[in-house]
């Protein structure tokens, strides 16, 4: 097994032997209740399955609204929305790629610059310092697979809204898939958000799924 180290904050990488898989290595997850370890979790909200975006994103700010099916203790969010650079700039930007989850408080995309009353300024419910990053099913493409994990247990109840921000590291950015027609698109409990964007005249969403159990 390989190992790799970003230097910067001395976090370890490692590929795995039998696969393309880099992961950044985080908190181990609690155990359930009965002390079998880690609980199954399902999709609770997103795409099955995921597929690729399709347009890039001019903002500062980037976020995915959803609605919880069932609710339940997040695992991880997995999305191919982080992306749009080759090699090791796609490696270590998704390296250094994290997630915050949010509380819903509006829709707004537009206002004068440095505004922050926006969609993706509701309270913060799990930080992205809380988060470890797997890529996964890598194979030179630009829109990987990318795993967030979250190590906080954060507690989503059903059928509430919550926002999903990208915080992308360094050499990749967030990109959208563009729908024909008006809204919803594919996933018709959220929307994508591109605060003051070049997205704002289309229907889209982040590519993304919510693992909960």
């Amino acid at each position: 097994m390989g190992d790799y180290d970003d230097g910067a904050n001395g976090e370890d990488w490692r590929r795995s032997s039998t696969t393309t898989a880099i992961e950044k290595k985080g908190p181990e997850f609690a155990p359930d209740a009965a002390g079998g370890g880690v609980p199954t979790s399902t999709v609770d909200a997103g795409m099955v399955p995921l597929y690729s975006p399709s347009n890039g994103t001019g903002s500062t700010a980037w976020g995915q609204s959803f609605t919880a099916d069932s609710g339940g203790t997040v695992t991880s969010i997995k999305t191919t929305a982080i992306g749009g650079s080759t090699g090791t700039q796609l490696t270590n930007g998704i390296a250094g790629s994290s997630m915050r989850i949010r509380q819903w408080v509006n829709n707004v995309e537009t206002g004068m610059a440095g505004f922050t009353d926006h969609a993706v300024s509701g309270a913060v419910l799990a930080d992205g310092n809380s988060t470890s990053t797997e890529l996964i099913d890598y194979d030179s493409e630009i829109f990987p697979t990318v795993e967030f994990h979250f190590s906080g247990h954060p507690v989503l109840s059903p059928n509430a809204s919550y926002v999903m921000e990208f915080l992308p590291g360094s050499g990749v950015w967030p990109y959208v898939k563009i729908y024909s027609g008006t809204p919803p698109g594919d996933y018709a409990e959220g929307q994508a958000y591109d605060i003051n964007g070049n997205n704002l005249s289309f229907t889209r969403d982040y590519p993304f799924q919510v693992l909960t159990y």
